[in-house]
């Protein structure tokens, strides 16, 4: 199997789960590493920019698909069915509620592709 299918695979079994280290040792992250990089990132952008529109950036679509997958309360692990295509923008709106952790079930299986 390629890298990316071992990945995908991985990251289906457990958001815990983390590929081998690179050839020169560096580590390299699960997907929950990934969303625990995100809400730090979140968190310092509410704080330094709060009442601002900010534009988030990423080398890879896991990450922001890691991301909105927390966002709407998707299994993490699931990420990869919000795949962004190269160069995609989306909005991303946080609500001032607060987080309801128990499962929740979407209309449309592959937002925001629903219209």
């Amino acid at each position: 199997a390629t890298a990316t299918q071992q990945v995908l695979e991985g990251d289906l079994l457990d958001a815990n789960w983390r590929p081998p280290a690179g050839y020169d040792g560096t580590p390299n992250e699960s997907a929950a590493d990934v969303l625990t990089r995100m809400r730090q990132l979140l968190s310092i952008c509410e704080t330094q920019y709060s009442g601002e529109d900010v534009v988030v950036v990423a080398p890879d679509s896991d990450t922001l698909s890691i991301l909105q997958a927390a966002v709407l309360g998707v299994d993490i692990r699931r990420h990869r069915e919000l795949g962004f295509r190269p160069g995609e923008v989306r909005m991303l709106l946080l609500s001032s509620k607060p987080f309801d952790m128990a499962p929740m079930t979407l209309p449309c299986p592959r937002p925001p592709a629903c219209r």
